[in-house]
This record gives C-alpha cells, sequence and structure tokens, in this order.
C-alpha cells in the first residue's frame, strides 16, 4: 500500500505511517478480493421489518456497521489488509473507534427547508454531542501528497476525526434507515437486492421515515420481482404514498422491474453502467447499490449532504456543481482507504449538525477550519446565538424546584 507521510505543525519529525483511517475491525473486514467473491448471508427473520423503526442488520456482509479508528496522536496510521500484522506503526494512544451504519438517501437533498429552520426540533438531533471542546492547534496534522500523486487538503485528517468524534453518538436518522437495513434479508439474495434497489429509488427527496414505511408496506405486500410486475401502478402508488413523487416513482419501478426480467435474468445489474441505465437510478444510487447488495466499493456514494460538506470544508479543489463532479473531484485524491464507511458519516453529520438550512456551527468541532465558518454572514449567525445563550436565564436546579406560599387573600 502507499505511504502517507504525516507531519505536525509544531516542527516534529516526519513519520511514514500505513493509512487506513476508515476500515472494517478484523472480525468483521474482508479483504477487496473477499468483498468481491463472498456471497451475502442472510439473517433469521428477527431482522426482517416488524415495524417503521427497522432493527439494524448486524451481519457483516451486508454493508454491517463498519468501525472508523481515529488517528493516532502522531499520525493517521491504521492496518489494511497488506500491513495487519505490524501493528507497531500506530502510536498506542488512539481514540476510540466510531460505529457507522451507511445511507439511504439520493442524489437530490431529503430535508425539508422549513423543518430546518425549526430551531426547536434541531436540539433533538444533536443530544451527545459536546459543543465547548475545540481541535487542538499543535495537534493538526497535514499529508505532504496522496498515492495519486495530489495534495490531501490540509485539514482532511483534523476534520475527520472531529466528525468521528461528533457522530459518536449514531443519533442520525441514517444510522437506522439505511437501506441495507430496509430489505428483507430473509429472502433470496436476488429479492434482498431487489429491494435494496427499490429502497434507494424510493429514497430520493424523501425523509429516511417515509422511505422505511414504504418498504415496510411493500414487503408486506410481497416485494418480489414477479409479484411487483403483477401489480397494478395504482396499488404501487397508493403503496409508497406519501414518498416524493410517488406517482413517478411507481411507473418507474414497473418500468425496471420489466427491464429486470428481460434483460437482466430477473437480477439487478452487477455494473454502474448496468444500474445507471435503469429509469430512475443515477450515479449515487448505482454506487451504493454496488457496496450494498453485490459487496464492491467500486466508488463514493456522494449525495447532496456529502456534495454539501465536501464544499464547505474544502475537501475540493473548486467549487463543485453537483455531487457527482464531488465524486469525480474527491475520487482524485481521496486513498481508497477512507471510501468504506464515508458515506454514512457524512450523511449523518449533514443531518444533525451541518445541515443544509441553518447549521449548527457553534457546535461543529470544525468551527475553526471550516471556510463556510469563516463567512461574514455565518460568523454573525454564530455571535447572534452565542448572545442569545448568554441571554438565556438558567435553568432552575431540580433540588430548588418553586414552591407555592398559601395566601388568603387570593385564596390559595
Amino acid at each position: 500500500m502507499p505511504l502517507l507521510r504525516v507531519r505536525r505543525d509544531h516542527g516534529s519529525d516526519d513519520h511514514p505511517t500505513d493509512a487506513s483511517p476508515i476500515a472494517r475491525s478484523s472480525s468483521e473486514a474482508m479483504t477487496d478480493a473477499g468483498r468481491l467473491s463472498k456471497k451475502p448471508r442472510w439473517t433469521s427473520s428477527s431482522d426482517a421489518i416488524g415495524d417503521t423503526t427497522v432493527k439494524p442488520a448486524m451481519h457483516d456482509d451486508l454493508r454491517a456497521p463498519v468501525q472508523i479508528p481515529a488517528p493516532a496522536t502522531r499520525g493517521m496510521a491504521a492496518q489494511s489488509p497488506s500491513n495487519a500484522s505490524s501493528p507497531g506503526r500506530a502510536s498506542s494512544r488512539r481514540r476510540a473507534p466510531v460505529t457507522v451504519a451507511y445511507d439511504d438517501l439520493d442524489e437530490d437533498d431529503d430535508d425539508d427547508p422549513e423543518e430546518d429552520s425549526d430551531s426547536d426540533s434541531e436540539a433533538q438531533s444533536t443530544k451527545g454531542i459536546t459543543s465547548s471542546r475545540s481541535p487542538s492547534k499543535s495537534s493538526k496534522l497535514k499529508v505532504e501528497a496522496t498515492p495519486h500523486g495530489a495534495r490531501i487538503p490540509s485539514h482532511f485528517l483534523e476534520q475527520l476525526t472531529n466528525i468521528q468524534e461528533m457522530r459518536a453518538a449514531r443519533n442520525a436518522p441514517v444510522d437506522v434507515m439505511g437501506c441495507e437495513r430496509l430489505a428483507d434479508t430473509t429472502s433470496s439474495p436476488e429479492t434482498y437486492r431487489y429491494q435494496v434497489l427499490l429502497s434507494l429509488m424510493l429514497s430520493a427527496q424523501t425523509k429516511d421515515e417515509i422511505t422505511a414505511g414504504a418498504m415496510k408496506r411493500l414487503i408486506a405486500h410481497g416485494c418480489t420481482l414477479d409479484n411487483i410486475l403483477a401489480t397494478p401502478v395504482d396499488k404501487i402508488q397508493e403503496l409508497i404514498y406519501p414518498v416524493g413523487f410517488h406517482r413517478r416513482k411507481a411507473e418507474y419501478i414497473l418500468e425496471t422491474s420489466q427491464m429486470l426480467k428481460d434483460s437482466f435474468h430477473g437480477d439487478i445489474p452487477s455494473t454502474i453502467e448496468g444500474l445507471v441505465s435503469l429509469k430512475g437510478v443515477g450515479p449515487k444510487m448505482a454506487h451504493i447499490t454496488m457496496d450494498v447488495a453485490w459487496q464492491q466499493m467500486v466508488g463514493l456514494g456522494v449525495d447532496t449532504h456529502v456534495h454539501r460538506i465536501a464544499n464547505r470544508l474544502k475537501w475540493v479543489s473548486k467549487e463543485t456543481k453537483t455531487p457527482e463532479d464531488t465524486r469525480k473531484a474527491l475520487q482524485e485524491w481521496m486513498p481508497r482507504e477512507y471510501w468504506p464507511g464515508l458515506n454514512v458519516l457524512l450523511v449523518g453529520f449533514g443531518q444533525t449538525i451541518c445541515r443544509p438550512v441553518n447549521p449548527r456551527c457553534w457546535d461543529c468541532l470544525n468551527l475553526h477550519t471550516c471556510a463556510f465558518a469563516r463567512r461574514p454572514e455565518t460568523r454573525a449567525r454564530i455571535k447572534k446565538h452565542r448572545q442569545e445563550q448568554a441571554n438565556m436565564p438558567p435553568e432552575p436546579s431540580q433540588d430548588h424546584k418553586p414552591v407555592l406560599v398559601k395566601s388568603e387573600e387570593h385564596g390559595l
């Protein structure tokens, strides 16, 4: 594996390390060759959908939660299949690994701007995130160059570590309603892959909870290729309502299902080119489907959350206009070791902190290195929020609850 040369800002010596900062743990990991050849395991019926809140599928092959170890104190060193037997490369002072899952969002943003502007609802989404800490300036890491010859953004490693820490609570919708958790793992491999594809098609411009409910009704109806083809379009519309554009998506589902039967022997395509040829399937859906359904990590899944965060943190050399442009820009410099688990990490971060409207910059550990936070309008929002917090009266202690005093004059 190519080496990443890492050094500190305060002038310490360079320490070459083998970097694999986003990788599965040893009990969950498989080599790239194994990922291409290993067939998925199917869990017991206890993992099937029972209600709107879907139980996570914890088996290792179906894009199970992966561990993302934070970089060590002296460098971004982690084990990969080629150096797993050399634990001495990384410093012993490591942060606890963060377990993440995967996302079920499409290229189009599924966030409701009106909901995002509701400051009262934002408090619940950031439970467990500490806002008082900021990254230490003395521990900034810099990478000289990537294996591809392009420079890694100067604050990338520090920012990635901070996002891992902010996502430790696993409190985002994506953590419990990802596409691999909506499909019925007790079904046949072909049916499971088909349901993964449908869940991604339904998730475009749709909240995770609504997508989960629609998939629950489809599976209860009988979400197999033959049964869906035998179902009238108006019935499919009824089953998937109220997902965004439910009438158009019902037509796409039937057209795609017929194409799978006629051209792909009743299974979903096993290539990006084949997947994007289907009606209603874009590049982001295709890359996620390849990872979840076929266990092949062939590219980054970039939706509007990842697109927005990459531009705000300047992980792209120049501003990109579309998620697909962002995917191409990130893959030009980002080593493949960072790809697994990155999408769900950033999607959850975008759902809870780095929101499209009214982002909670004051709760972000990357506040001091984020280009978006340095904008005048953002600085004004942060200042206003802090002033409001400073002027708020302190909450009464539960040990000193107000006591009503009896008064004859007022009849109390």
